[in-house]
């Protein structure tokens, strides 16, 4: 099977952006989550939820719960949290019963919607488990549990709206944008750290790097407009 390579784009209002890219994805890494599902609502079968997601020992802000489904534990996340704490993009679509996210792929996710006033769940099992992801509710909160990624280079180039980084990573990551122009990635800082000392001085790129709990943080440079996240894909290399 083939290696196929996923990017995200990071930019800024109308002046600066950035992409990162996961090069060494297997095709069907992602393949399961796309599955057709209709709404139904969960009032009479939630077994947990909470409001809050301890994200590699990093709490945040965000709905989730965990409903029993043909015999199946499943997992959802609210959407808005899915896309302003966890980095993913929502899509539009014309199926009430599926959710369209993009996240390191051409192909968007169709991710099965279910409702439980006043949430709107996308169940994420099936993306979890390809993405071995580990789960466990904690009263409130859902202890999650992601494998880091790394930073393998940065590469810099001139677009007609100004300028694009291209960041290289080994795998898909999860991300929050703490700040307009300050990004936290779950990426070994460490690690991260390493790869790009001499990048950082030699090519002058309009970040710094910092550390946070082990976690790598972008804090862009002042004056630098508010960074925007997108993820692209790229044909195999």
């Amino acid at each position: 099977m083939g290696l196929r390579r996923w990017q995200w784009f990071l930019g800024t209002v109308g002046c600066f952006g950035l992409s990162f890219g996961t090069p060494n994805l297997l095709v069907g890494d992602l393949a399961s989550p796309r599955a057709i599902a209709n709404p139904v609502s969960l009032n009479t079968q939630i077994q947990a939820k909470g409001s809050q997601i301890r994200l590699n020992g990093q709490t945040l802000r965000g709905a989730w719960a965990q409903w029993s489904e043909n015999g199946t534990v499943r997992l959802g996340i609210e959407s808005m949290t899915l896309e302003k704490t966890l980095g993913m993009e929502l899509g539009n679509g014309l199926d009430l019963g599926q959710q369209p996210v993009t996240w390191f792929d051409n192909t968007p996710y169709q991710l099965p919607i279910r409702f439980a006033a006043p949430y709107r769940y996308l169940d994420v099992t099936a993306l979890a488990a390809a993405q071995r992801w580990q789960a466990r509710p904690n009263g409130n909160v859902l202890e999650l549990t992601t494998p880091k990624g790394q930073i393998l280079s940065v590469r810099q180039g001139q677009q007609t709206w100004g300028t694009r980084l291209v960041i290289d990573l080994d795998r898909p990551v999860l991300w929050q944008k703490v700040s307009p122009t300050k990004l936290r990635l779950q990426s070994d800082y460490g690690v991260t750290a390493q790869r790009l000392r001499g990048q950082l001085t030699a090519n002058a790129l309009p970040f710094t790097l910092n550390d946070s709990n082990g976690l790598t943080e972008l804090v862009f440079k002042a004056g630098t407009p508010e960074i925007q996240v997108f993820s692209l894909a790229n044909p195999p290399a």
